[in-house]
C-alpha cells in the first residue's frame, strides 16, 4: 500500500506538471497555417497540440479537387499532391458548422484530420469550430473540479507553487550578487515566515478552541469490542458437571479427585500394615 500511494502521488505530480505546462505560455509556431496553429495551441492541452501539429504540416500537401452542393451540406473532394487515386470526401454543414470526413479520424481519435483542415483553409476559417473540438482535450476540461465555494484544486496549487519558485529563483540569483540585496532578501524572508507562522497559529486556535473539533466535523465513533452488536457482552453461563450437575467444576476434575483419593488411600493402607508388622 505504501508503494501504491507513492506511485499515485507521482502520477498526480506528473499530471500537475503537465497542467502547468499547458497554461504557461504558447509554443513557437512552426507551420505555415499559423492562425489555425495558434488557435489550436490556445484551445488544446500541450500534449494534444503536439499530436495535432503534424496534421497541420500534412494538410499543406492536400488540395481540394472539386466540390458539390446539396440541399443541406456541401461535399468537398480532398486529394493529395501527385496521388490522384486517393480521394477523401468531407461533408460541411454550414448551418451547424459541422465537418465530417470519410477517413473517420475525428470519430476515432477525437482530433481533426488533415482533410478537414484543408477544407477550413479553403473556406478561410481561422478558428476551429466547436463541433470538431472535443471538450476533454481542451485546457478548460477541469473547470468542473471547482465547487460553488471557488476552492482551488491541487493542480492550481502546484501552478502557484511553480510560479512562486520561478520568481524567488530570480530573486535569489540577483540577491547573491550584492551584500545589501542578500541582507534585504534574507530579512524579508525571515520576517514573512514568522508573521505567516503566527497567522496560521492564530487561525488554528480561533477555528478549534481548546483542541475541540468544529461542529460540522463528526467525532470518532465509540469503541465497541463486540462483533455484530453494540450492547455489553452477556455473561457466559457457568459450566455444569455432567456427573453431579453442579457448577464450578466438570467431569474431568471429579475423576481426577477420585483417582487421587484412591491412590492416597492405598498408599496410606500399605504404610500402616507395614508398621504393624
Amino acid at each position: 500500500m505504501e508503494h501504491f500511494h507513492n506511485l499515485l502521488e507521482h502520477m498526480c505530480y506528473k499530471e500537475y506538471q503537465t497542467d502547468f505546462a499547458s497554461v504557461k505560455g504558447l509554443p513557437v509556431m512552426q507551420t505555415t497555417l499559423q492562425p489555425l496553429e495558434k488557435h489550436a495551441a490556445e484551445v488544446y492541452t500541450r500534449e494534444i497540440f503536439l499530436l495535432f501539429r503534424p496534421i497541420l504540416v500534412r494538410a499543406a500537401c492536400n488540395k481540394v479537387l472539386w466540390s458539390r452542393e446539396t440541399g443541406s451540406y456541401t461535399i468537398y473532394a480532398v486529394g493529395r499532391y501527385m496521388q490522384p487515386e486517393k480521394i477523401w470526401r468531407v461533408l460541411f454543414f454550414e448551418d451547424t458548422m459541422e465537418l465530417k470526413c470519410s477517413c473517420m479520424r475525428m470519430e476515432s481519435f477525437g482530433i481533426p484530420c488533415e482533410h478537414i483542415v484543408s477544407v477550413l483553409v479553403l473556406l478561410d476559417i481561422c478558428q476551429f469550430p466547436d463541433s470538431i473540438v472535443l471538450h476533454r482535450w481542451t485546457k478548460n476540461a477541469k473547470q468542473g473540479m471547482y465547487d460553488s465555494l471557488t476552492q482551488t484544486s491541487d493542480s492550481l496549487r502546484f501552478m502557484k507553487l511553480g510560479c512562486l519558485m520561478d520568481w524567488f529563483r530570480q530573486v535569489a540569483a540577483k540577491g547573491i550578487e550584492k551584500s545589501h540585496r542578500y541582507i534585504q532578501a534574507r530579512d524579508w524572508a525571515v520576517a514573512t515566515i514568522k508573521s505567516w507562522d503566527v497567522e496560521d497559529l492564530t487561525d488554528a486556535e480561533g477555528g478549534q478552541p481548546n483542541g475541540s473539533l468544529p461542529e460540522d466535523l463528526p467525532a470518532n465513533p465509540p469503541i465497541c469490542r463486540t462483533k455484530g452488536r453494540s450492547g455489553p457482552r452477556s455473561k457466559r453461563a457457568s459450566q455444569r458437571c455432567r456427573l453431579c450437575r453442579e457448577e464450578g467444576h466438570n467431569r474431568t476434575n471429579v475423576l481426577n479427585d477420585l483417582n487421587m483419593k484412591t491412590v492416597t488411600g492405598i498408599s496410606v493402607h500399605k504404610s500402616q500394615s507395614h508398621h504393624t508388622q
